[in-house]
């Protein structure tokens, strides 16, 4: 087993709402998950978008970084996210 730490942000939406479901799904592929509490940060690269909420999930995994990447982006796709809609470092 491995430890991780994954950066969790949103600014669409129930953001917290949103960050705490991932965090819950999240609990399939980290064991011992725990989560911080959230904080509110000004976007950056791409400015004209509304502040993001953000927490950071930590835990221990038997996944490769590969089938964990994989797991994170299935997970976002499952609650909206679409990378081929949107600008990089846009709203999410």
């Amino acid at each position: 087993m491995e430890k991780v730490w994954l950066g969790i942000g949103s600014n669409l939406g129930d953001s917290e709402a949103l960050i705490r479901e991932a965090a819950a799904r999240l609990s399939a592929s980290i064991s011992d998950l725990r989560v911080s509490g959230f904080w509110r940060s000004k976007a950056r690269y791409v400015e004209d978008q509304p502040d993001f909420l953000n927490a950071v999930a930590a835990g221990s995994t038997s996944l490769s970084p590969r089938e964990l990447l994989t797991a994170v982006n299935a997970i976002e796709a499952s609650l909206g996210r679409d990378r081929s809609a949107v600008v990089a470092k846009g709203a999410r």
